[in-house]
């Protein structure tokens, strides 16, 4: 059914769209696996996402599907091609917005620096480290930073300004982001 002789991947067509739903349905239950809330509070169908972001990769068991929301399956897939395209697996294109050479570097320097700093760095750190590894200047450095810290309720935001125990702004990761991280930590 979703292999063909010669095995050779295929994407969904109606029949494995309908089977995938019934075993998603069995193994998960009614709820989003992204945002874990009741596909039923939707207005629009619920979507077969593919867990390790290949939608050729359909095993008859069910092990890379889960059901989740359109809009949490859609910005799932937006925040894997970002981090795609920060990590350089794929070329960045105009819809990520990080399209410069820096900028890609600088966001993978941010990336690596707070995953060994849960705690978060300072501003400074962000700006001034940050254009030396990124090889750029300060000033360049601070315009990423307004780009991708100016709103941190944003589910596409990576990274949110924090007050530490001293009542200093530190940069760290969003919510989201860290959800996102540990999701697929083993997957890259």
């Amino acid at each position: 059914m979703f292999y063909s002789e010669d095995k050779r991947r295929k994407k969904f067509n109606n029949q494995d769209y309908d089977y995938a739903r019934s075993i998603c349905v069995a193994k998960d239950g009614s709820n989003c696996i992204i945002c874990k809330k009741p596909l039923s509070d939707s207005k629009t169908p619920a979507d077969i996402h593919h867990i390790d972001g290949d939608t050729y990769n359909n095993p008859k068991d069910g092990s890379n599907w889960g059901l989740t929301h359109h809009s949490c399956n859609v910005l799932e897939y937006y925040i894997r091609k970002r981090m795609e395209a920060i990590n350089g697996l794929v070329e960045s294109h105009i819809q990520y917005q990080i399209g410069t050479r820096m900028e890609l570097s600088w966001m993978r320097w941010m990336i690596d620096t707070l995953t060994l700093s849960p705690s978060g760095i300072t501003w400074d750190q962000a700006r001034f480290t940050g254009a030396l590894e990124a090889d750029c200047s300060p000033v360049t450095t601070l315009r990423y930073m307004m780009k991708h810290i100016v709103d941190s309720e944003h589910p596409k935001a990576l990274f949110k300004i924090v007050k530490d125990e001293n009542y200093n702004n530190r940069i760290t990761f969003t919510n989201h982001a860290n959800d996102y991280m540990n999701r697929f930590k083993g997957l890259e």
